[in-house]
């Protein structure tokens, strides 16, 4: 029997080779143009690593042809050419045999036609989706969630074989001026554990315009959305999250370091409801290196959530400290009534008639302009509500972090 005509497949194989090359080392020429850049020991790895792969896999498909060409084997690719003559059954049969000897061929073509075009998006513009960004990194984008504190974030797990290693949230910001200092003030108090009420930072990559921030998850939501999604918590619950706030909060304080966007969008709930605080785009020292106080000079935050000298002071030389401290009694306010805009309301308003007597006086200095006249974290810490014991949650034991002479700088 005469050998078929390999022709045919010689031509596809040449042709899809040729350009299989051709995007690979693309690929390789956009790392090497912009090595400059920080992506990080993953990013060159996994592109490397899927590179030589692919590589390889093109050689090999094309090496088996020329084998079978010279053996002059006739299997179900040979038979492909003379199933004009089989019948219906056999033609489907080997029809379905030559596409699965290509689809890895076919799949990995697909992959290097849209990597390359991705990159080609990167380099125009800097703009790239979470699944695209996460890629890059070495992650498995999983889903994106939906909150306001951590912006427009995605769950992502690192792409290994290790099954245990956990789910954690990317952050993508623009690399504006106070990107760095947000990493690393969070690095910073999350890194030693020393305390379990802030978001754990683990690290940070730099693409092109984009940095991405890799978190800790945590599983509940955040306590707007806890808020929001009950009719109205009970006041044992309220205290059991401002209690854990203000232990947060006065660790913060401690590190000479002020978070000015305390409010409810930005504290996380993990499984047991363990409050941690998050989101510190906005924070700052507020005590230079010499020991000096550094005024709050600019309006930064939420309005809803601010202390009211931020927005009624018209040359604004405000302390900072103390802005953290009111902007946690109307996180309170917002957890005992769910109304989350405590500056449309006065003492006489109807949202104060929900309150409790002992949550009316603790609340008693929110309204006060003056930030001298304001409770310090010690003072909030031996009122008689916050040391009650309402309902059965146990007392935590108070750690003592701050410094009285650091409570109102």
């Amino acid at each position: 029997m005469d050998l078929p005509n390999y022709t045919a497949h010689f031509i596809f194989q040449s042709i899809y080779s040729t350009i299989g090359i051709v995007l690979y080392l693309m690929q390789l020429w956009f790392i090497l143009s912009n090595s400059g850049k920080i992506y990080g020991t993953t990013y060159y790895y996994l592109r490397a690593v899927d590179i030589i792969v692919n590589l390889i896999t093109i050689a090999n498909g094309f090496i088996m042809m020329k084998l079978t060409r010279i053996a002059g084997h006739e299997g179900l690719l040979v038979s492909f050419y003379d199933m004009i003559d089989a019948t219906f059954s056999c033609r489907v049969f080997i029809m379905l045999s030559y596409l699965l000897a290509y689809y890895q061929y076919i799949i990995v073509f697909i992959i290097s036609v849209n990597r390359v075009v991705v990159l080609f998006q990167w380099k125009s513009s800097g703009k790239m989706t979470s699944y695209e960004t996460a890629q890059i990194v070495g992650y498995i984008w999983i889903m994106n969630l939906h909150r306001g504190g951590f912006g427009v974030p995605s769950l992502v797990k690192k792409d290994t074989a290790n099954e245990k290693e956990p789910i954690v949230v990317m952050k993508t910001v623009n690399k504006v001026n106070n990107y760095m200092k947000e990493y690393e003030v969070q690095k910073f108090l999350s890194e030693r554990k020393e305390c379990k009420h802030i978001v754990e930072m683990f690290e940070m990559h730099e693409v092109g315009n984009v940095a991405m921030f890799l978190m800790e998850y945590l599983i509940q939501e955040d306590l707007q959305q806890r808020i929001e999604a009950q009719v109205s918590l009970s006041l044992t619950k309220a205290q059991y999250f401002y209690r854990q706030l203000i232990r947060g909060l006065e660790f913060i304080h401690s590190k000479r370091i002020c978070h000015r966007d305390i409010k409810p969008a930005n504290l996380f709930l993990d499984g047991r409801d363990c409050l941690k605080i998050g989101d510190f785009g906005l924070s700052d020292y507020y005590m230079d290196a010499q020991g000096n106080q550094i005024l709050l000079r600019n309006r930064v935050g939420s309005q809803f959530a601010s202390a009211p000298e931020v927005w009624s002071t018209n040359n604004l030389r405000v302390a900072r400290t103390p802005t953290d401290r009111c902007s946690t009694r109307i996180v309170l306010f917002a957890l005992c009534t769910r109304y989350m805009n405590f500056m449309n309301f006065n003492i006489g308003s109807s949202a104060w008639s929900q309150l409790d007597g002992k949550v009316i006086l603790f609340l008693r200095d929110v309204l006060s302009h003056t930030p001298q006249d304001r409770l310090t974290i010690q003072d909030i810490k031996a009122e008689p509500w916050y040391m009650e014991d309402i309902g059965r949650v146990l007392p935590i034991p108070e750690p003592v972090w701050l410094r009285p002479e650091l409570e109102d700088m």
